[in-house]
C-alpha cells in the first residue's frame, strides 16, 4: 500500500514536533538524537511526562496517530543518512 502525500507530510510535522519536544527535554538539539521510529518516541515522551496533565492517554495517542499515518509510518525507523525530521517527503 502507496503512503499518502498527506500521511507523509502530517509525519514529518508529527515527528519534528516530537522530536523538539524530547530534545528540549534532553537539552539537545534534536538532530543529536538517534533515528527512533515515531512510536518509540512517542512512548519514551510518555515515560517521561505521562504523570503530568499535560498528556492524554497513551493508547488513545498511538491510535490518533496511527489513523492519521498508518501502522506503516508510525513504526518506521529513519534511515541513518537521512536526519530524522527530514527522512520523509
Amino acid at each position: 500500500m502507496m503512503k499518502s502525500e498527506t500521511q507523509k507530510i502530517i509525519y514529518v510535522r508529527l515527528r519534528t514536533a516530537l522530536e523538539s519536544r524530547l530534545a528540549r527535554a534532553f537539552d539537545i538539539d534534536p538532530k543529536e538524537l538517534p533515528g527512533l521510529p515515531l512510536c518509540d518516541i512517542m512512548s519514551l515522551l510518555f515515560a517521561l511526562f505521562g504523570d503530568t496533565n499535560s498528556m492524554g492517554g497513551c493508547g488513545s495517542t498511538a491510535g490518533a496517530i496511527i489513523a492519521l499515518i498508518g501502522r506503516e509510518l508510525f513504526w518506521e525507523t529513519p534511515k541513518p543518512e537521512q536526519p530524522a525530521s527530514t527522512a520523509v517527503h
